[in-house]
């Protein structure tokens, strides 16, 4: 996953994982002003888990499900891609709960 494209895809994939994990109740914790994909602390699973590798290690993600999950990139694609489609991600599902 490569493009631009495949972004929203690879979030809302990464959304539906945490709705597993976390009884859909995820968005509410994280905070979409310090949201930064870039940052391992204030990136998904960084709110969520106190770090970006610690989040990885208790959901059990390893390198690829990461990428496809929308919560880390290659060096082709940008951060701010990301954080955008998350906060959009978020955006949705607060206001349908």
């Amino acid at each position: 996953m490569k493009k631009k494209s495949t972004v929203p895809l690879c979030v809302a994939n990464g959304a539906t994982f945490l709705d597993a994990q976390y009884l859909e109740g995820w968005a509410h914790r994280i905070n979409v002003d310090r949201l930064s994909l870039s940052s391992s602390c204030n990136c998904i699973l960084g709110q969520l888990e106190g770090g970006f590798v610690e989040g990885k290690e208790k959901l059990g993600l390893g390198f690829r499900s990461g990428l496809s999950y929308g919560f880390d990139t290659f060096a082709i694609w940008r951060y701010s891609w990301l954080t955008k489609e998350w906060k959009r991600e978020i955006a949705k599902r607060m206001q349908a709960q």
